[in-house]
């Protein structure tokens, strides 16, 4: 007997036939989508939920976290991230990655202030090298310390989670794991009767 178009479509559109084209896909693509998404989130805040299509929880995790790490550079300055002097510190703010930077910038200043302190007219270079000290410093180091810890756990999060164009593909499952079942062959869909519910 030969297959009638709606046959072959409803056929194409089973969960074996769904799985049957899938097997050819490769499957360290989601791995490594995964991984990427990580690697970006390090690189700055939120950008790995846009990667994935999470525009909302992205722009979120970007402003919140961008603006922690800023609020201490602007109580404390640039002197908060140090890793010489403060390591155990310097382990939470590097989880967001700009904090190597800032600290490349720090220890540029001091440096150039140590060795201006004993040259004739390198006053200019110690005056520009003026680190904190007191509440200043301890809150500006909690602050991108914090910031550090949020993107960790924003890290974590996209490391995990399913891309959304992923989530809205395919059939949903069952809870015990089944496939939905299918209805049978020419058998109208509820949402394409013309005729509506019956009154």
């Amino acid at each position: 007997m030969p297959h009638t178009p709606d046959a072959q479509s409803a056929a194409a559109g089973s969960p074996a036939a769904a799985a049957a084209a899938g097997a050819g896909e490769p499957r360290d693509r989601p791995l490594a989508q995964h991984l990427l998404a990580a690697a970006v989130a390090w690189g700055f805040p939120g950008l790995g939920h846009l990667l994935l299509g999470r525009t909302h929880r992205g722009l979120v995790l970007a402003v919140a976290i961008t603006t922690l790490f800023l609020a201490g550079l602007l109580i404390g300055g640039v002197a908060v991230v140090d890793r010489r002097d403060h390591p155990a510190w310097f382990i939470s703010q590097a989880l967001v990655a700009p904090a190597f930077l800032v600290d490349a910038h720090h220890q540029k200043l001091r440096d150039r202030a140590v060795r201006a302190v004993n040259r004739p007219g390198g006053e200019a270079a110690v005056a520009a090298y003026a680190p904190s000290f007191g509440r200043s410093q301890e809150q500006g180091t909690l602050y991108t310390a914090a910031a550090g810890l949020l993107n960790l756990l924003a890290i974590l999060d996209v490391a995990h989670r399913r891309p959304s164009h992923e989530r809205r593909r395919g059939p949903r499952r069952r809870s015990d794991g089944a496939a939905p079942a299918e209805p049978p062959a020419g058998a109208p869909s509820p949402a394409a009767d013309p005729a509506g519910p019956a009154a």
